[in-house]
């Protein structure tokens, strides 16, 4: 492991001068992020990370990837996040609300229909599904 000082001098010389490629590439390949702030200090932390760890050899293309992955990291989380958020969500207002029987065997003609659907996907992307959304 090299010394602190050597990392830090690292750190400035190689990767803080690519910060305004980096802002404008981030921009540009992902539009709709929320906080680039916060996305670009998670690409630091990582590549401060793999550098103590001695993993980094050329740091250009290193933090480039790296912040392409945290960028890809963060939408995946988001989704995720949504999916759980629309559950919780959902599932209690459909138990407090007590449904007549036309509502109640439309629910149950929709999730037949749903799950024969699922049913009809191959088996790999039924898998992804359900784990993903299920």
């Amino acid at each position: 492991m090299l010394p602190q000082v050597d990392h830090d001098r690292w750190f400035a010389e190689e990767v803080r001068p690519h910060e305004s490629a980096l802002r404008a590439y981030l921009c540009g390949r992902f539009p709709t992020l929320p906080d680039l702030d916060d996305l670009v200090q998670e690409t630091y932390a990582r590549v401060f990370k793999a550098r103590v760890k001695g993993t980094v050899e050329v740091a250009r293309p290193y933090l480039f990837a790296t912040a392409r992955n945290a960028a890809l990291d963060h939408f995946r989380r988001r989704h995720i996040v949504w999916g759980e958020a629309f559950w919780e969500n959902t599932i209690p207002d459909m138990m407090e609300d007590t449904p007549d029987a036309a509502e109640l065997a439309s629910y149950n003609q929709e999730v037949d229909l749903l799950y024969e659907a699922i049913a009809g996907l191959p088996g790999r992307c039924r898998q992804v599904l359900v784990l993903c959304r299920l």
